[in-house]
């Protein structure tokens, strides 16, 4: 089986209100099985439009990648992001196997 990443590119406007995602989003996504593999480090951009920080997790498949954001644990983290807080977007792409 696959293994599912779940990639984050992300412009933060409001630190303060960010950071409230953050406390529940990381430990939402290590309950449901994801292990960050990549988490705000400095991002180079080559191409395209610049992201500020990146975030990679990986999960045991897509499908487990996909619960998890559907997830209530997820969501709830989610309900504190909103234009004004942050600019972002997620993928989540099959791993090879």
């Amino acid at each position: 089986m696959s293994k599912g990443y779940w990639v984050a590119c992300v412009n933060v406007k409001n630190q303060v209100e960010f950071k409230k995602y953050v406390d529940l989003a990381g430990p939402a996504i290590n309950l449901h099985g994801g292990k960050f593999l990549v988490r705000g480090g400095k991002v180079l951009n080559i191409e395209g439009k610049k992201y500020e920080r990146i975030v990679v997790s990986v999960f045991d498949s897509p499908e487990k990648a996909k619960e998890c954001y559907k997830s209530k644990e997820y969501q709830h983290a989610y309900s504190f992001l909103n234009d004004e807080v942050a600019e972002r977007i997620i993928h989540i792409a099959e791993g090879m196997d």
